[in-house]
């Protein structure tokens, strides 16, 4: 597509006073203006309109469609890395499918915030152009998150931190002492247990919460939980 821009330059010099000035001839300057992707362009604007600068002239409804959602930072850390493809379930669509390319990126600005804040991280994945898709249609994106087998588990509550590395609690004989700091190696999580894979034993106690920092708070009724 090309674009026309009319500018009028500055004012020629008066000349001899009484005689008349020579007209200012406008300065046009063509572009082109390439479509920031592929697919079918749709025109907003008529042939010589005259639009402001930052007005949208048209869309682009793309030859291939992609999925996204927002997600939480608790989810991106427990999925210990991002898969390369997902399955994608389409509301009131064809069977699940299988999605690529999947990717994490920045969420746009809110609307309707007033701050102007983004709507935090995105997931996005691209629909294989076999599969018949419309533009804004709801899905569920199903992301398989790591495995592992015989797993020492504890519950999340009783670890702090949640991704690589965390600390758990052990109990102490004096409950006016505070509790003995472990730092552990963390495996996957489905949110309600997470795994250990290093600094723990089975059969050894640990805090099931994490002792809270308040100095003021009483350091009684620790609760304990054997992990295994």
């Amino acid at each position: 597509m090309q674009v026309k821009h009319t500018e009028l330059p500055e004012a020629a010099d008066p000349g001899v006073p009484g005689e008349p000035v020579a007209p200012v001839e406008p300065v046009e300057t063509y572009y082109d203006v390439y479509a920031g992707a592929p697919g079918t362009l749709t025109l907003d604007a008529l042939l010589e309109q005259q639009v402001e600068v930052g007005t949208a002239v048209g869309t682009i409804v793309p030859d291939t469609f992609h999925a996204q959602v927002p997600v939480t930072p608790d989810q991106l850390y427990s999925l210990q890395g991002i898969p390369s493809e997902a399955e994608l379930s389409v509301s009131g669509g064809p069977a699940p499918f299988t999605c690529t390319g999947l990717k994490t990126m920045s969420g746009a600005p809110n609307p309707n915030s007033q701050e102007g804040d983004s709507a935090g991280p995105q997931l996005r994945c691209d629909i294989p152009p076999s599969e018949l898709v419309f533009d804004g249609v709801k899905a569920k994106l199903i992301i398989q998150g790591g495995k592992a087998d015989n797993a020492l588990l504890v519950p999340v509550t009783a670890v702090e931190g949640r991704f690589n590395r965390g600390n758990v609690y052990l109990p102490v004989a004096d409950i006016k002492d505070k509790p003995e700091k472990v730092e552990v190696k963390l495996g996957v999580s489905d949110g309600y247990s997470i795994e250990i894979l290093e600094g723990l034993e089975e059969g050894q106690e640990i805090l099931e919460f994490v002792p809270r920092q308040d100095p003021e708070e009483l350091p009684g009724d620790q609760q304990m939980n054997f992990v295994g």
